[in-house]
Order: structure tokens, then C-alpha cells, then sequence
């Protein structure tokens, strides 16, 4: 007996959370279990409506950038599905084997296959810095270490796509903290930002001084019965939070005043994603797959014979970046010195040897010339020196700078 269809935006939000508390593992067999349970439950008239049904929920799991972790998931738990001559590694054309069995059972009645869903998603194209690419080939090229061939997924890939896309979580999940315990000071275009801003001039900071002179303001107009969008009691008392220190997903520790931007990255709306949601190819026939998949092969090898040429590896992957970022970001009370020494690798605040010292203020002078745009008050605490966006620039000129550079490459 049939019933009403199941939402599949419903039941892809409900997927995500099986993916937050018991990791994409968890998500990816509720999600079998469910794919199964759902031909004979009579959920569904047809074949059809099962596989449009489930088509539509992995696209709702893929535009919100969540398919991708489930699929590396599912390719680590069930390898077999994917490394068909078992030589421990997954190929495109044995993702391509994948899709053309899933589209054979359709073919024959039976339906799409589970496995077909993930196969479809690695063959999805993924903006890059590099231009689009498939998810397939983000996943195989995560490393410059491979055992067998540098075009395919072997577990090393897998391991290290997790812990990229985990630190990208981790981020999002501090970003929507923030974004929801700051939201009243976005919210009406920023009004009450600039509100509390504009007592200064805006000069881009949020102080203890900004914060009573609105609630002077506030107790002055609600007297008056003059409260609006800006001055109302819900404003005032998340203000009054504010000057109380009562908002530590804002801020923490001593209250020094709080910068606009930094507020804007703490709660991401300041774009630094590793990851970016994950747009469909159309489902088009399997001759039209081999093309696609027999062209990218084709510009593989050709980047292949070009990278032989040039042999030039990537200056700054992801690993690397990260933790450039790091060292580049000020503590409290710092400036170029401090974190030129970071980068360097010298001990901050020691008795600096004649070459420390010249290396350090070379390497200062050098970041104080890149941080373009950013006057000397602009170096505020956890403000981050573009040196991941200019490695190159200053490889080429500090010697000192890029012998550092090679290490950390080393240490990935």
C-alpha cells in the first residue's frame, strides 16, 4: 500500500546530522539502509520514483556540500565496489565500469545501484584554483606521494582529503557560533554595527565606550518612546552582553575591543573555504561519460609531460597554507618582527644573533612591503599577513625565507 513520498530535502538534512554525530560512516549506512528498505516498503509506485526520489536526495546532500565526505567514506568502507581488478587502488575507468553497471540495472528494471550514486559524485566537477575539476581527480591529487599511480585513489588520498575536509568542518562549525551569537549585529544590513561603530567615526573597532554610548542612547530614546529597528530592548541588552563580557564565541579574555573584520572571519563571511559545495554534470548517457572521462585522461597525461618538463611543484598546498596562516597571524602585542621570526623559525624575544637579527628585519621589512593596504594601526591582534598568497615573491627574494619553505614542504 502506498503512502505519501518522503521529502528528500528532509531526508537530506536528516542524513547530515547522522553525518554530524556519528561521522559520514554513520550517514552513508543510514542512507544504504534506507535506499534498500525503500523498494518494498511501498514508499514508492515505481522503479523510477525510487531512483528519482534518491537521485534527488543525493543532489540535495551534493549542493549543500555534503555528498563529497560520505563518498570518500563509502569508497574507504566498500573499495571492493570500486577497485574492481583489486590492485588496491580505484581508476577512472573503473569508476566508469561503476556508472555503466548502475545505468544497466536501471536499464533492466532493477533499478540504480547504491554504489552508483557515489560514482556519479566523483565524476561531479569541483571549482578550483586550478579550474574545474572532478571530485575524482581533488581526491587522487591530494598527495604528492602515491605508490602505485599518481591518477588514482589509494587510501593515502582518502586519509588525507578526511583531515582537510575535518579541519574545514571544524571551521564551519566555529563560523556558525559566531555568525549566531553576533547575528543582531548583522542583521538590517549591519545597522546596529554601524550604530555602534559611528561613535567613533567608524574606525572599525567595537570598545567599551562605543557600547555605553549606545545604552546612553537607548535609555534616552526609550524614555521618549522613540525605539526602532536599532534602538529597541533586544539591541540593548545583547549590547549590555557585549559590555559585560558575556559573548566568549565573540570574544575571549581581557576585553581589548573587538575589529570588524575579524568578526567577519571568525564568522566566515570572509571567504577562506578549502572546499566549495559540489556542482552536478549532467546525467547524460555512458557514451557521452567515456568522452568526458577519455578527455580528462588525455589532459592528465598532457599535464603529466608538462610537469616533467618544468618540474615545478606546487609552492603552497593546502597543508602548507594552513600553517603559514598560523605563523603569520599577530598575537597580542606583535608586529612584522615577531612573525617574520615565526617564519624563520627563530626563537621570539631572545638574544638575537648577529644573523638572526639581519634575517629578521630583512624578512620584516619584506612583509611590511606585501602587506599592501594595511596601515601600521590595521595590525591588530589575529590579523593574518598575506604571506600564503605571496610565497612565492618572497622565496624569490630571501634566500633565508625559502630554505625555511623547503623544510615545512619536507615535514608534509
Amino acid at each position: 500500500m502506498s503512502h505519501d513520498q518522503p521529502d528528500p530535502v528532509k531526508n537530506a538534512e536528516t542524513l547530515y546530522h547522522h553525518a554530524l554525530a556519528g561521522g559520514p560512516e554513520s550517514a552513508v549506512q543510514n542512507m544504504r539502509n534506507e535506499f534498500e528498505a525503500s523498494k518494498d516498503d511501498g514508499s514508492f509506485k515505481t522503479i523510477q520514483q525510487h531512483d528519482d526520489y534518491w537521485k534527488s536526495v543525493a543532489g540535495e546532500l551534493e549542493r549543500t556540500g555534503h555528498l563529497p565526505s560520505m563518498t570518500v567514506a563509502f569508497v574507504r568502507d566498500n573499495k571492493g565496489a570500486f577497485d574492481l581488478d583489486g590492485n588496491g587502488v580505484v581508476s577512472k575507468h573503473e569508476v566508469l565500469d561503476v556508472i555503466s553497471d548502475s545505468r544497466q540495472s536501471q536499464a533492466n528494471g532493477q533499478g540504480m545501484t547504491f554504489e552508483g550514486i557515489f560514482a556519479d559524485n566523483l565524476r561531479s566537477t569541483v571549482p578550483s584554483p586550478k579550474g574545474n575539476k572532478s571530485f575524482y581527480d581533488q581526491v587522487a591529487h591530494t598527495t604528492k606521494a602515491w605508490e602505485y599511480d599518481r591518477d588514482a585513489i589509494e587510501d593515502v588520498d582518502l586519509n588525507r582529503w578526511d583531515r582537510q575536509n575535518n579541519r574545514q568542518l571544524k571551521r564551519e562549525l566555529k563560523h556558525d557560533m559566531t555568525a549566531d551569537a553576533a547575528s543582531p549585529l548583522y542583521e538590517n544590513n549591519g545597522a546596529l554595527m554601524h550604530t555602534l561603530d559611528a561613535s567613533h567615526k567608524e574606525n572599525g573597532r567595537l570598545s567599551r565606550s562605543d557600547y555605553k554610548a549606545f545604552l546612553r542612547d537607548y535609555k534616552d530614546r526609550a524614555a521618549n518612546g522613540q525605539e526602532d529597528e536599532v534602538y529597541n530592548e533586544r539591541n540593548a541588552r545583547f549590547v549590555y552582553s557585549l559590555l559585560k563580557g558575556d559573548q566568549p564565541e565573540i570574544k575571549n579574555g581581557p576585553f581589548r575591543g573587538i575589529n570588524i573584520d575579524k568578526i567577519d572571519r571568525k564568522a566566515g563571511y570572509s571567504p577562506q573555504d578549502d572546499f566549495t559545495p559540489h556542482q552536478d554534470v549532467a546525467r547524460d548517457d555512458i557514451s557521452d561519460t567515456q568522452r568526458n572521462f577519455e578527455a580528462e585522461q588525455r589532459q592528465d597525461e598532457l599535464d603529466r609531460i608538462e610537469n616533467a618538463k618544468v618540474k615545478k611543484a606546487d609552492v603552497c598546498d593546502n597543508d602548507l597554507k594552513v600553517r603559514l596562516d598560523d605563523m603569520a597571524t599577530l598575537r597580542p602585542n606583535e608586529g612584522y618582527s615577531h612573525v617574520a621570526c615565526r617564519l624563520l623559525g627563530i626563537k621570539i624575544d631572545h638574544n638575537y644573533s648577529p644573523e638572526e637579527k639581519r634575517e629578521m628585519n630583512l624578512l620584516a621589512g619584506q612583509l611590511k612591503n606585501i602587506t599592501t593596504g594595511h596601515n601600521t594601526h590595521r595590525l591588530y591582534e589575529g590579523f593574518i599577513m598575506p604571506v600564503s598568497n605571496n610565497i612565492e615573491k618572497l622565496e624569490e627574494i630571501n634566500p633565508a625565507f625559502k630554505a625555511r619553505m623547503a623544510q615545512l614542504r619536507a615535514q608534509d
